[in-house]
């Protein structure tokens, strides 16, 4: 049985489906990185445009050459990080993680003080 989405019906349509938006909208962008290495892995003829690397970059210092990657290919890796983003919000909010840990925190401190003595 499916679980009913999460919060009420009165309190709008972003709070009951937020986590469901989120959740679709990280698909395409963490798809998209993938997609340019296809385009570029198969020869296509934009893939000319999808270049991760500026062609004769000599700087290589940093991140193994993190300066010599294209406008292109940092923009793709944004997306990317932007979509693992929003899915760890998207799950983290629909699963209802925070609630469960302040609630988990909140018993483990109560547990935690000694008695108190009259």
């Amino acid at each position: 049985m499916l679980a009913p989405p999460v919060g009420s019906l009165t309190r709008g349509h972003w709070h009951r489906w937020g986590p469901f938006w989120l959740l679709l909208a990280s698909v395409p962008l963490t798809a998209a990185d993938l997609m340019r290495h296809i385009i570029i892995d198969g020869g296509f003829m934009i893939g000319r445009f999808l270049l991760t690397y500026v062609q004769d970059c000599e700087d290589e210092s940093g991140f193994s050459g993190f300066s010599c990657l294209s406008n292109v290919a940092v923009l793709f890796m944004l997306f990317s990080y932007l979509g693992f983003g929003c899915m760890i919000v998207g799950l983290f909010w629909g699963l209802g993680i925070v609630g469960k840990v302040k609630k988990a925190y909140g018993q483990i401190r109560n547990a935690q003080k000694p008695p108190e003595t009259v």
